[in-house]
């Protein structure tokens, strides 16, 4: 009765004595004892996840087959395109979703609602950049921005999942959230293949961008059957109504635990609570279990798969394939399937020797390509004109082909679907938010730096880039074996 009329509750060993008395005498405090989620609330929950998550994939996959049409766009209006530039616009997505990520985890925290929105109206500006641009920057600004909303709801909406979801099925929120971002990188190549979708035209490309409008739409409208964080509640009209909502989401019994535990981590409560990321970066005790934790979620992006999902159509392209479109979004297929094997792998399989196979795969799928690359720009040095490329018997751009698929399924199954749990299971709970935060800025970072320096070292290096890049999938399988433990028998993946 006191929690239905929102008095406040003296202090949190009272709560828990309640609950605990309810426990005892098995009588509720509510008449429901367990979460009352409606079929509703859990459709919007997932709906919010997966468009968050799709725009977030649009970003990483849509210009790898726009590498042709936008510069010859542009050409039509007497402007061209230099390396530096196209590879500005390409890692404008990875720079503002650092930028995204900042903002989101030290102004948006527990404001989901308030982060949903903007993250949506600023896919809506991006869309409509791209759309009505006609000069490089603009096509950059508009990358940006989109890469701004991706690092919000990257940096945001994991830890609002995490405040809502009983524990049992916050996997399968993760889930929802990796399978909508694969489906995403793999909906925008279709769409941008000439052979597959009537948009991948000179005048219609832009109009792909519809799709990610869309999906903030589709957010926007099932916002309102979210339900509400408890961190925000508690923040704006106090412990009770916070333990009325905890007691709708984890049932009567846990509500006073989980508020108990809310306490603890406000890092404004006795000084104690949960730290801060330059807390987290000061602790000379934390440091031995945070360098480890870092490395292996930056593994994933400088792994080769993100040269993958940014420019496998140019790599493609020079090896002297007819329909390199067509052959990336297959590879993107590809890279959705070995996500969802990954997925299941991960938690049933021990973690170091599916990590060490993986890099000694990846080491071994770049030096492939490496080799098969070199080959090709070899067999067309004999060539008068390399723009068109005249297709042979010569098996070296299928062994191009195959290593690129085996970059992107190793990478998926290995370190994108362990990297992360590594930070999550390292760190100790006080830590655990900031480690995390500290992660996705770093990932957000490594991301635009590789889309950036990828095209400018190809250049310079040529296929030998590939080489450098196995070299460093060695290193990491070094650091595995030597700094990466076995998960704890008992403990769970994710």
């Amino acid at each position: 009765a006191r929690l239905r009329r929102g008095s406040r509750w003296p202090t949190v060993g009272a709560e828990m004595q309640l609950a605990e008395t309810a426990r005892s005498n098995r009588e509720p405090l509510l008449p429901v004892q367990r979460s009352v989620w409606s079929d509703g609330q859990w459709a919007c929950l997932v709906t919010v996840s997966v468009a968050s998550s799709v725009q977030c994939g649009f970003g990483l996959g849509s210009f790898n087959n726009l590498d042709v049409l936008v510069p010859a766009g542009l050409a039509e209006e007497q402007l061209w395109l230099t390396r530096r530039q196209w590879a500005l616009i390409v890692s404008g997505f990875g720079l503002g979703g650092f930028a995204g990520a900042l903002v989101g985890t030290q102004l948006l925290r527990s404001r989901f609602k308030a982060a949903l929105l903007l993250s949506s109206v600023l896919v809506f500006a991006s869309s409509t950049v791209v759309m009505l641009c006609n000069r490089w920057d603009q096509l950059m600004l508009g990358r940006v921005l989109l890469g701004v909303s991706a690092g919000i709801s990257t940096s945001v909406f994991p830890l609002y999942y995490a405040a809502v979801t009983p524990p049992g099925v916050r996997a399968a929120m993760g889930a929802s959230h990796r399978l909508g971002l694969v489906a995403g990188i793999v909906a925008s190549q279709a769409l941008t293949t000439p052979s597959l979708s009537p948009l991948a035209t000179l005048t219609l490309w832009r109009y792909v961008l519809l799709v990610p409008m869309g999906c903030a739409v589709v957010g926007l409208g099932v916002l309102p059957g979210c339900p509400e964080d408890p961190r925000a509640v508690r923040a704006s009209r106090g412990s009770a109504a916070a333990l009325e909502l905890l007691a709708q989401l984890y049932g009567v019994q846990d509500a006073a635990a989980h508020l108990d535990a809310m306490r603890a981590e406000d890092p404004e409560a006795d000084g104690t609570g949960s730290l801060t990321v330059l807390e987290l970066l000061a602790s000379k005790r934390l440091r031995p279990k945070l360098g480890p934790a870092l490395v292996a979620a930056l593994s994933i992006q400088l792994s080769g798969v993100d040269v993958v999902l940014y420019y496998s159509s140019l790599v493609l392209r020079h090896v002297g394939l007819a329909e390199p479109q067509l052959i990336s979004t297959c590879l993107g297929a590809a890279h959705a399937a070995a996500t969802a094997v990954g997925m299941l792998l991960s938690p049933r399989l021990p973690r170091r020797p599916l990590l060490l196979g993986s890099w000694a795969a990846l080491a071994c799928c770049l030096a492939g390509l490496a080799v098969s690359v070199w080959v090709c720009y070899r067999i067309q040095q004999g060539l008068t004109d390399l723009e068109e490329v005249p297709q042979s018997a010569d098996p070296w751009p299928k062994v191009a082909v195959a290593a690129l698929a085996g970059v992107v399924l190793a990478g998926a199954v290995g370190p994108g679907a362990i990297g992360w749990s590594i930070v999550a299971e390292r760190m100790p709970m006080h830590s655990k938010d900031a480690a995390m935060a500290l992660a996705v800025l770093l990932c957000w970072a490594a991301n635009g730096a590789v889309a950036f320096a990828f095209p400018l070292l190809r250049h310079a290096m040529g296929p030998w880039v590939f080489a450098g890049m196995g070299a460093a999938c060695l290193a990491f399988a070094a650091f595995t074996h030597n700094c990466v433990p076995e998960r704890d028998k008992g403990r769970p993946a994710w």
